[in-house]
């Protein structure tokens, strides 16, 4: 019952996010016109013009009783979404220290033109204020720290000196917008990218859930158009502190141009098209030694709580004689 239920709800949802309000009221002026038309025709009788008022009857209960369970909805999305920003912007603001576990997914070109190879980088993620450390490490490489602090921006290689760095090489753009806000680990500018530019719906967290986030608010949110940022955003949110438990960020690939007949055999391999760029108005500006430009497959962040950070946590390390 419960299963039929969500599909009940999730069709019902989809059909009143997808249908904006002229096109709602047409259909509806069609059905009513449609029961105008036969309700007057010379040849009905009693039964007939009474089914006919039963079914107008009903099909006015159906619509307001679906506009009353749809209209809740999306509102109550938008205010949990407002809920978040404001709590997210308020342990910001107060210099709270959050922590997110990191996982990113890549789709690493081969030598060649083989199949591609996946990338993928873990590691932490830490705000403290406006000032972010990033620390990933790949499986078959030494970890990096990128550090954007109050007294300026910095990295470090494992077993390597520190090094500032200038602000416009810190972040590539799939990170930042570009007026320069970070966009994607700060959770009060990521939930308000999804204010302004995606479709949301959302469910109570279920059984297809980690464990760790069951009864929290499940948001769902699809890119409107070719604007900057992922393609689809998953979050998960604890509406009773009003914070991220976790996101799930996707940029899906553009189609690739189709390819042309083989050619025969024996003649010179042909050069490849140039690999289509992401979806998105996005010049994708590179930041060396960091991410790569582009963006990855997956990107997963997930709060870890509590923590508490040293006092030097973000500040750069002193260089040793």
């Amino acid at each position: 019952m419960s299963d039929a239920r969500d599909r009940l709800m999730d069709a019902l949802l989809r059909q009143h996010l997808g249908e904006d309000s002229p096109q709602m009221e047409q259909r509806y002026a069609r059905a009513f016109a449609a029961l105008d038309a036969a309700e007057g025709s010379p040849l009905r009788n009693p039964t007939r013009a009474r089914a006919l008022r039963i079914a107008r009857a009903a099909l006015v209960v159906l619509c307001a009783g679906t506009m009353l369970l749809l209209l809740p909805v999306e509102s109550n999305a938008m205010g949990v979404i407002a809920g978040a920003v404001s709590g997210e912007s308020r342990a910001r603001g107060a210099a709270d220290e959050r922590r997110y576990e990191v996982e990113l997914r890549f789709n690493r070109p081969a030598p060649g033109g083989g199949r591609d190879r996946e990338l993928v980088l873990r590691g932490n993620w830490d705000m403290r204020g406006d000032e972010s450390r990033l620390e990933l490490r790949a499986s078959d490489g030494p970890s990096l720290v990128r550090v954007d602090a109050r007294d300026g921006a910095w990295e470090q290689r494992e077993g390597g000196a520190a090094r500032a760095l200038e602000s416009s090489e810190l972040w590539p753009r799939w990170i930042e917008d570009r007026s320069g806000r970070i966009a994607v680990e700060r959770m009060d500018e990521l939930l308000r990218l999804v204010q302004r530019s995606y479709d949301v719906a959302f469910a109570r967290a279920g059984e297809e859930s980690p464990v760790a986030l069951r009864g929290s608010l499940h948001l769902v949110a699809d890119r409107r158009g070719r604007v900057p940022g992922p393609s689809q955003i998953d979050l998960w949110i604890d509406t009773d502190r009003n914070v991220v438990l976790e996101a799930q960020l996707r940029w899906l690939p553009s189609q690739p141009p189709a390819r042309g007949d083989r050619p025969p055999r024996g003649a010179p391999p042909q050069p490849q098209p140039p690999r289509p760029a992401p979806e998105g108005d996005d010049d994708y500006r590179t930041a060396p030694g960091a991410l790569p430009p582009h963006p990855p497959r997956e990107l997963r962040l997930r709060r870890i709580e509590p923590i508490a950070f040293p006092a030097d946590h973000f500040t750069k390390p002193a260089r040793s004689s």
